[in-house]
């Protein structure tokens, strides 16, 4: 009898991990010590299923809750790489106005949370991101203040052509992020696929127009640039791989390779969007 019962214990074992690799899509080694554990118990009761059953969905749920920590990181790490770029643009900004210590950190600030305050607003999330973990206000000032005391090696001058092109592409690459971040953050809140675009496409432009309304400079929202059309573009990629496939790491990076290959190619090859025309000049009087 004992020797029927190890018989039955290694045959479910091995059906089990085959189901294991279907169901959780684990590594091999979980599937196979979870389960194994599960059948030597089912196989003592007398009720294999049962046992295995509820072994199964601890599986599942463990290997979730751990792959949502994970993914959370990583969510926590883009944004604030999204935050430091967009606050180097403001930064930027603020050193060609030759701004003070307070001005640099309020441009960088409203640069780089402002997309972000304005999505959680709308959202009805409070408080928002950066009440509730001041890292993002913390980041946005470290930013400001070593733009600010490092400016011999800062790109303020318009001949420094080289180090110019590294804030736009940098800047490209913050929206990117943060619009996969912001349509990310709109579908958790239960916000509908169109509005999770638009709020995705907001969080990665609306900073950077808060700083132009500041300090009087025409936004790019007017300007012809393809930009808020990238972001645009990478958030619909998000939502849509999102809804499709329910793996938010998946859509995030082909969200962000679609806005930023699109922004990509607008400034390699010139793109910008057509302009509405200038009014025919009056007619001369008489």
């Amino acid at each position: 009898m004992a020797e029927g019962n190890i018989v039955l214990e290694l045959r479910i074992s091995v059906l089990l991990f085959a189901a294991g690799r279907q169901r959780c899509r684990k590594p091999a080694i979980h599937p196979i010590l979870l389960y194994a554990t599960s059948c030597r118990l089912a196989c003592r009761q007398n009720n294999p299923g049962l046992i295995t059953i509820t072994r199964s969905a601890e599986c599942r749920d463990d290997w979730l809750s751990g792959r949502g920590r994970v993914s959370g990181q990583i969510w926590a790490w883009l944004d604030w790489i999204g935050v430091a770029v967009f606050a180097l643009t403001g930064a930027l900004v603020a050193a060609r106005r030759q701004a003070d210590p307070i001005g640099f950190i309020i441009l960088a600030t409203a640069t780089g949370i402002g997309g972000g305050t304005l999505r959680d607003l709308l959202l009805g999330i409070g408080p928002v991101f950066w009440i509730a973990n001041p890292i993002d206000l913390v980041i946005c000032a470290a930013v400001a203040l070593a733009a600010f005391f490092g400016h011999p090696t800062f790109p303020v001058r318009a001949g420094d052509g080289r180090r110019r092109r590294v804030i736009v592409w940098a800047d490209a690459l913050g929206m990117a992020l943060f619009t996969v971040a912001g349509a990310e953050r709109a579908l958790a809140a239960g916000a509908p696929a169109v509005s999770a675009i638009v709020l995705g496409a907001m969080t990665a432009t609306f900073g950077g127009i808060i700083r132009d309304v500041i300090i009087g400079q025409v936004t790019l929202i007017v300007s012809g640039e393809i930009y808020v059309t990238a972001a645009t573009l990478g958030a619909a990629v998000h939502v849509a791989v999102r809804i499709a496939t329910g793996d938010p790491l998946l859509a995030a990076c082909l969200g962000a390779g679609a806005a930023f290959g699109l922004r990509a190619l607008a400034l390699g090859l010139g793109w910008s969007l057509p302009r509405f025309p200038p009014s025919p000049s009056d007619p001369p009087a008489g």
